[in-house]
């Protein structure tokens, strides 16, 4: 079975579960690495990453998995020469359509980085890449909200639609758009588009709650924020762990709206918040006025009335000299203040203890 429904999300563990007579998973979404296969009811389950970094070889005797391992696709591996032309010829073909649309060549060179800029994390969670992604849809949305504040507005990037890091050295409109190459806008052109909408200061708190419960658990779902600080206490309760949360320098306004802007697949998943956190958290997109949006989300256009995919919106803001080598996250771990649930845990078995002596 080939699926791309994941194992840590357990939808492939599922399958594996419920489904007879399957010999082996191979399972992508999670981008997860297993070494050695992951055995659900004697059903094995392979999955060798992400970007082509492995290719997996499973050998079968008589319907029995005997061998499986992951080959590094590395440099020890000679290009094929006629393939290599293949690619060649196709990337010739897509840079002169892309010409055509764009009036910019792929192979545009648009900026120039020191250094690399991975797409995953550091040691404190913190990713420079994310911080400048979300900046440069805060940017965007400044640019053509001009009858917004700029203090009013937030730039939001989930870790999953992240698919690459930066290198270093010269860096061009391929490389941005690798970065954000998922989804499709109105056009039918490749990349999500630009989208905003306007949520309550506690809403945006709620937002900052579930990354801070859940991203320990499910990376894809770590956000990174431009325009909003906040503080968090890794070790609280679940859904209870963030204590402040700042935008523009300004503690958050609970009642007030702050708008949004983001990729459309993640302004979709705002209306899921509060099933995803069991009615603990929630968050209805609305418009400037506070009334609902039905479908989520207001599509951010430029000047000439267009949509703006999100990874040009990348590119332009690479290409303004815009990047921050530093990318503050803005998240602050903070074990000194107790949380609430800590607080009313106390409480709690302060008077089970009480009620325990009375009836001794």
């Amino acid at each position: 079975a080939i699926s791309h429904s994941g194992v840590s999300c357990g939808d492939d563990v599922k399958l594996a579960k419920k489904v007879k007579g399957i010999d082996f998973v191979v399972s992508g979404h999670d981008h997860d690495v297993f070494h050695k296969p992951e055995y659900v009811r004697g059903t094995p389950l392979g999955s060798v990453g992400a970007s082509g970094k492995y290719v997996g070889k499973a050998v079968f005797q008589d319907g029995e998995l005997v061998e499986y391992r992951l080959i590094p696709a590395d440099s020890s591996i000679s290009p094929d020469p006629a393939m290599e032309a293949w690619t060649d010829s196709m990337f010739d073909i897509v840079n002169v359509e892309f010409e055509k649309l764009s009036g910019k060549r792929l192979d545009d060179t648009i900026a120039f980085m020191e250094r690399e800029y991975p797409d995953v994390p550091d040691e404190n969670g913190a990713m420079v890449l994310g911080t400048n992604i979300a900046a440069s849809y805060r940017k965007a949305a400044i640019a053509n909200m001009p009858e917004v504040s700029p203090s009013e507005i937030i730039g939001v990037v989930p870790m999953g639609v992240i698919r690459k890091g930066l290198k270093g050295g010269a860096i061009t409109n391929k490389d941005a758009f690798e970065v954000l190459s998922l989804g499709e806008n109105e056009r039918g052109r490749t990349g999500y588009p630009l989208v905003c909408a306007w949520i309550t200061g506690q809403e945006l708190a709620d937002i900052c709650e579930l990354s801070a419960t859940i991203s320990p658990f499910l990376d894809d779902v770590q956000l990174f924020f431009s325009g909003v600080d906040y503080r968090y206490n890794g070790a609280g309760f679940p859904f209870l762990k963030v204590d402040k949360v700042m935008v523009d320098g300004k503690v958050a306004d609970p009642d007030k709206l702050y708008m949004v802007a983001t990729c459309q697949y993640t302004a979709q998943l705002i209306g899921l918040l509060e099933s995803e956190s069991y009615g603990i958290l929630s968050a209805v997109p609305k418009d400037s006025n506070g009334q609902v949006l039905e479908e989520g989300y207001i599509y951010l256009r430029n000047k000439d009335g267009n949509i703006i995919p999100v990874w040009e919106a990348f590119a332009e803001y690479l290409r303004s000299g815009s990047f921050d080598a530093k990318g503050e996250s803005g998240l602050v771990e903070n074990d000194d203040f107790v949380p609430l649930g800590y607080t009313l845990g106390a409480v709690l078995l302060c008077a089970l203890a009480l009620w325990l002596m009375r009836k001794m």
